[in-house]
């Protein structure tokens, strides 16, 4: 098996890593940062090199998808420019969103009028697409399935035909 097709053992950690590592920050700095929170599990520098291998196999597509979203860049995100002020008032939401997130949160929104939309609701849906796009690009187990996503968001335009 390919080592970049290894399961990792420390997910939440590792798209930390991931996330820090686009915005420039060293792999010590990232080591030091996880292991001085409680929330994460302590990760070595060594092991951090080893997931920097998966990070340099990444297209630079991608990459960009995963920086701090930019509303000069929508176009690469597949988002027209109609709805700049929309996601530049959805972006406050967020202290730093990535272009993935906006991008799922402009597509979610397409489904139904964002303001029958529980805004909670459609942010935490966005984030699970944008989780399992992320599963998927680093070719691990998923945590939701595409399936099971696809029933949320079927279940979320049905109740707003029904008017719930």
């Amino acid at each position: 098996m390919n080592p970049l097709e290894q399961p990792i053992q420390h997910k939440k950690e590792f798209f930390f890593a991931w996330q820090e590592w686009l915005k420039g920050s060293s792999l010590s700095d990232i080591s030091n940062f996880l292991n001085l929170q409680p929330d994460f599990d302590d990760i070595p520098v060594q092991t951090l090199e080893i997931w920097k291998d998966y990070f340099d196999n990444i297209s630079s597509l991608d990459q960009e998808e995963d920086r701090v979203f930019r509303w000069d860049k929508m176009d690469q995100y597949g988002i027209p420019w109609s709805d700049a002020n929309f996601l530049l008032r959805i972006s406050q939401a967020y202290e730093s969103p990535t272009g993935r997130l906006m991008k799922w949160i402009w597509r979610l929104s397409k489904i139904k009028d964002i303001g029958r939309w529980d805004m909670e609701r459609l942010l935490s849906l966005a984030e699970k697409y944008t989780n399992h796009e992320r599963e998927i690009m680093f070719m691990q187990t998923v945590t939701d399935s595409i399936d099971d996503l696809y029933e949320e968001v079927r279940r979320e335009a049905l109740d707003d035909d029904t008017g719930n």
